[in-house]
């Protein structure tokens, strides 16, 4: 039987193994080809101020910070029903503003009906890590809500909350080291949400075209941003990777939580159930998104 130093480094060793994997793959699909030094078109162009315009314009405000949470605190070693309805009630505005970005993303709406449902249900708990994400603060090793809470890295390994944060916690602290600017954070929630290999589309091939035009443009930024760093398109969609793998754990241990705590949890943290309307399309034909319930949102494969 090995001891918890002995498992820590056993899972270390696997996690390393990992990752090593995942470069190797991720450098095979970042040859260089012909089209890595074209400069931006203006289709390019266009399609990158579209996306951050989405994305700009749907960030919600977070409210005024508060204290750092008390790691001793027993609500949060224990995981509080509290605790859960606060986390549960920072979720709800921004999975609203995920679907409102998927919205203004060029081609999106002309997608399946079904097939725009199920992207956004796969892709929903990713773009809200990659946003959490981008308020962790380094100095301060603190990650901060939509609700104002703030999390400190030392709390991460504490009671069963801290199993569901830990993950999102080291990507943003990773994240945060690549530096990115508005527009590759953007072009990131685009790609989290064009991907054609979700299980369950209709119409992949319709996906796969508006996943291409949003990388070729996002590949074409970044050589044109950062001609000296050649490897840094790859750490960018390693992230992608990573933000996959955190959404579909998440799912698995809010399930495993809820077995031992039935009845504490928030339906939202476990299934995704959430009923709001969003406006008619400009067109005045009712919008697919109207009746958006995201039945089993952490549930749906990715």
């Amino acid at each position: 039987v090995l001891n918890e130093k002995q498992r820590k480094a056993k899972r270390k060793l696997i996690e390393d193994n990992r990752e090593r994997k995942k470069a190797e793959s991720i450098k095979s699909k970042t040859r260089p080809s012909s089209s890595d030094h074209e400069p931006l078109s203006d289709a390019d162009q266009s399609l990158i101020n579209q996306v951050i315009n989405a994305y700009e314009s749907t960030v919600t405000k977070v409210q005024k910070r508060g204290p750092v949470l008390d790691a001793n605190n027993t609500e949060f070693q224990s995981a509080d029903p509290e605790v859960w309805q606060q986390l549960a009630d920072a979720m709800t505005p921004s999975i609203i503003k995920v679907v409102e970005f998927a919205k203004g993303v060029p081609g999106f709406v002309q997608l399946n009906v079904d097939d725009q449902i199920l992207l956004l249900k796969s892709c929903c708990m990713e773009i809200m890590c990659l946003r959490a994400s981008c308020r962790y603060d380094p100095d301060t090793e603190t990650l901060t809500l939509y609700n104002g809470m703030q999390l400190h890295k030392s709390q991460i390994r504490l009671g069963k909350l801290g199993v569901l944060v830990e993950p999102i916690f080291e990507f943003a602290v990773g994240l945060a080291k690549l530096k990115l600017d508005k527009t590759e954070v953007s072009l990131l929630a685009a790609v989290l949400l064009m991907q054609s290999d979700r299980s369950g589309l209709k119409d992949p091939e319709a996906v796969e075209r508006l996943q291409d035009s949003i990388l070729g443009a996002y590949k074409r930024y970044i050589a044109c941003k950062r001609p000296n760093q050649p490897v840094h398109w790859a750490k960018i969609l390693m992230k992608v990777t990573d933000l996959r793998t955190i959404s579909t754990r998440h799912a698995e241990r809010v399930l495993c939580i809820r077995l031992d705590n039935s009845g504490e949890i928030p339906p939202l943290l476990f299934e995704g159930e959430i009923p709001f309307h969003l406006n008619s399309d400009d067109n005045g034909d009712q919008s697919i998104l109207n009746k958006f319930d995201f039945p089993k949102l952490s549930t749906v494969p990715s």
